[in-house]
């Protein structure tokens, strides 16, 4: 298990950081500036001015982040850790149900992302002030 939590956090986590280390850059130096002729310590500029425009910018990269971690995690059955895929294979070993099993196994973590993803559509219209009308 430590392995197995080990391996995914740092794999997953030098891509979460290149994300938000690209969506910071993506930030236009202006903004940085106006905040700072405002006098807006650095700190409140960080929470007021940056992260808003941060969240719109890499919701969408996060969300397929944390989509790609559900699907390793699979992977992470190989070494007999309790999951869904690990269970799958459990059950098709019990009951002899393969396509059953495998079906309904595909069909949960196809219901997963989908729905992470609907989540984080949702959340980026939200966020967007452009897409608010449509």
């Amino acid at each position: 298990l430590a392995c197995a939590v080990l391996s995914l956090s740092l794999y997953q986590g030098a891509f979460t950081a290149e994300v938000l280390r690209a969506g910071i850059q993506a930030i236009a130096k202006g903004q940085w500036e106006a905040a700072r002729s405002l006098g807006l310590s650095s700190a409140i500029t960080l929470r007021k001015v940056i992260l808003p425009q941060l969240v719109r910018i890499t919701l969408p990269p996060l969300t397929n982040e944390l989509v790609s971690l559900i699907k390793h995690s699979a992977l992470v059955s190989v070494i007999a850790i309790f999951d869904l895929t690990n269970e799958g294979r459990t059950l098709v070993a019990d009951t002899f149900l393969t396509f059953e099993v495998w079906f309904t196994v595909a069909a949960l973590y196809l219901l997963l992302t989908l729905t992470l993803s609907a989540c984080s559509r949702a959340l980026a219209r939200y966020l967007d002030p452009d897409q608010q009308g449509r």
